[in-house]
């Protein structure tokens, strides 16, 4: 990753005061150092200042995903796979779930992966591909069609691992899915908010990461 070298020049009148140094040498942190998008810089502050757990992060950031297009890049993969491995060793916690004060509805998840297959369908027709076994968004489609029949047949089947694997195996065929996210925010949901200071640096770590842009 490489960081730009500032040019700006800080007025004057924005220096007077020990306050007012303070406040501006932070503002030029944060437009050097930090991702464009203000949602990503508000995440990574709200981690450090033990305002937000990662669960709560993560949740949020997948939901602002499903409705930000300029923010589906191919590094957003990083964040997919920093969700995996905190995922790892975890079951799914469908009771007592603080987002539904009370037994998680996976109504919201088997939705989700419904519309995903969906947004996969309109890939396949807008870009005129067949139903060859071999096209990797129809190989896509049905893997995630089963997953989706397996699911909806009993819900405790879900193993986070398989799910996560499946977008970060073929993220070209899914980052640009709105509804990848909001299957990934669900997946959230259903985990409980384990939550250290090491993994806290980790993820602020993957957040620079995954939103840093080129044009920066």
């Amino acid at each position: 990753m490489k960081f730009k070298k500032s040019t700006n020049v800080m007025p004057k009148k924005e220096i007077s005061g020990e306050g007012s140094k303070a406040m501006v040498f932070e503002q030029e942190i944060k437009n050097q150092y930090l991702p464009l998008d203000k949602t990503i810089k508000f995440y990574i502050f709200e981690v450090y200042e033990d305002t937000m757990n990662i669960n709560d992060v993560l949740m949020r950031i997948f939901s602002s995903l499903a409705d930000s297009v300029q923010n589906r890049q191919n590094n957003v993969v990083y964040l997919v796979k920093y969700a995996a491995e905190m995922a790892v060793g975890k079951a799914p916690d469908f009771d007592n779930n603080k987002y539904f004060a009370g037994t998680y509805d996976p109504t919201y998840l088997l939705r989700s992966l419904k519309y995903t297959s969906e947004e996969l369908t309109g890939k396949i027709s807008h870009k005129n591909c067949d139903l060859h076994p071999e096209n990797p968004l129809t190989k896509e489609l049905k893997k995630l069609d089963q997953l989706r029949n397996r699911l909806s047949k009993d819900i405790n089947n879900l193993d986070f691992a398989e799910i996560y694997q499946m977008f970060i195996d073929d993220w070209d065929c899914y980052k640009d899915c709105q509804y990848t996210y909001k299957v990934l925010m669900e997946l959230q949901k259903l985990q409980n908010d384990a939550d250290y200071p090491d993994d806290k640096h980790s993820l602020c770590q993957v957040l620079l990461k995954a939103f840093w842009r080129s044009d920066q």
